[in-house]
């Protein structure tokens, strides 16, 4: 009644005709403006919350699926270089391209999708993004071997020098590669 000036018992001693007929000319005429902007403000606010919470939950799971995605399609190339070519040396190379990809893909996703979460926690990247840029920047400068030895990984898988399955001898170790990185190899 402070507010608006009316109260229940106003409302019990007008005409019939002035009575407010919906539920919104009800709560109109008991909270007047200053109460119908506040219950919009607050369903906007409930409905951005909502949105943003939803969000959070179903960025990490499509980043889970499409890193999934990338394991199955793995899965299905190796067993199609598998079956078209019946060769271990083509089918270890296939294994070998597709270990990397799917560690590279996963990281993107991962990266992109911690920047969405935080984009909907109102977090601003931009900072964030233009620190990682100088940060990566002086890396560069800093650790130019460990930028070389992903050149020489990388060469190694375009040029299969070996793949997995392989016997090699590298340096003063020998044995079986058992698994490829661009800047590891384990025998």
């Amino acid at each position: 009644k402070k507010i608006t000036g009316h109260s229940i018992e106003d409302l019990k001693s007008i005409d019939e005709d002035l009575k407010p007929k919906t539920s919104e000319e009800y709560y109109q005429f008991l909270h007047g403006s200053i109460g119908v902007t506040k219950k919009a403000y607050l369903q906007a606010l409930i409905r951005a919350a909502s949105i943003s919470l939803f969000s959070i939950i179903i960025i990490p799971i499509i980043g889970l699926i499409l890193i999934r995605l990338a394991d199955k399609i793995g899965v299905k190339i190796i067993e199609s270089v598998h079956r078209e070519t019946k060769g271990a040396e083509r089918e270890q190379r296939a294994q070998t391209l597709v270990g990397v990809f799917k560690a590279a893909w996963a990281g993107v996703v991962i990266v992109v999708s911690g920047i969405y979460i935080l984009k909907q926690l109102q977090i601003d990247i931009t900072p964030i993004i233009a620190s990682a840029g100088v940060v990566g920047l002086a890396v560069a400068f800093g650790a130019q071997t460990l930028i070389r030895d992903f050149f020489y990984g990388f060469f190694i898988l375009l040029e299969n020098q070996y793949a997995v399955g392989d016997i090699v001898k590298i340096g003063s170790a020998d044995g079986v590669v058992e698994r490829i990185t661009l800047r590891l190899t384990i025998l």
